[in-house]
């Protein structure tokens, strides 16, 4: 992310708390492969973290980051949302920007794009669609064969399920379509998730996924699924 968008996502984080009443978190991990949508980010180890602010009455708002080679340099995600229950109906709302910084300067085109979001849960299980206007754009429709229309759709479905008192497991799948991501990974596809998540001391937890894509990259070179171990840690800020 351009550091202007930092300093300024900065300074939003930072007055949260005398505006109103809310919880300020932080997060810290490390993991054996960024994987976003079923794509490698990192092509082996990352270290993330990140932090939340959660307004008293659903608001919330926060700042992620990741090293990253995919968009160049690092990745900075900056997000602000809404979440409301209605019943047993819980409905999510909100946009991210992601910014990768460096990018132009390593010779690679500038993959910093926003997207919206909605999404809606009933018990363990939960539905999502994002949508970005502008990704992929500066691939010139590459694939698509039109170099104005640089849309990205996605649509994932989850559900948590509670195994033991401290392990869950997350079965998730996902489809992304649009002209920007046939220019960006050459046609839509679908990505799947299996998680294993064992909650530990002191906030922590350590978790195993499969992750991989329907995507094919040539003849006998599928989208090989992949197993990624991953540790975090949650801390009052």
């Amino acid at each position: 992310m351009k550091s202007k968008h930092i300093a300024a996502f900065a300074a939003v984080l930072i007055a949260a708390p005398a505006a109103h009443a809310g919880e300020m978190t932080g997060n810290v991990g490390a993991t054996s492969d960024y994987m976003f949508r079923g794509i490698d980010q990192t092509e082996g180890a990352a270290v993330q973290g990140g932090v939340d602010y959660t307004f008293d009455f659903g608001l919330y708002t926060g700042l992620w980051v990741s090293n990253s080679v995919s968009g160049g340099g690092n990745e900075a995600d900056a997000y602000v949302g809404y979440t409301l229950k209605l019943g047993e109906f819980g409905l999510d709302v909100g946009a991210i920007y992601y910014g990768y910084t460096e990018d132009t300067e390593v010779g690679m085109p500038n993959t910093d794009y926003a997207e919206v979001y909605v999404g809606g849960g009933i018990g363990p299980v939960a539905l999502k669609v994002f949508y970005a206007p502008e990704f992929g754009g500066d691939t010139g429709g590459l694939v698509s064969g039109d170099a104005d229309k640089n849309e990205l759709l996605y649509v994932t479905a989850s559900a948590q399920l509670t195994l033991t008192e401290s392990v869950t497991f997350v079965p998730q799948i996902g489809f992304s379509s649009g002209d920007g991501v046939k220019d960006a990974f050459g046609d839509e596809y679908a990505d799947f998730s299996l998680t294993a998540t064992k909650a530990l001391k002191d906030d922590a937890s350590v978790s195993l996924a499969i992750v991989g894509t329907d995507r094919d990259l040539g003849p006998d070179n599928k989208d090989n699924a992949k197993f990624v171990v991953s540790f975090k840690k949650n801390f009052d800020i």
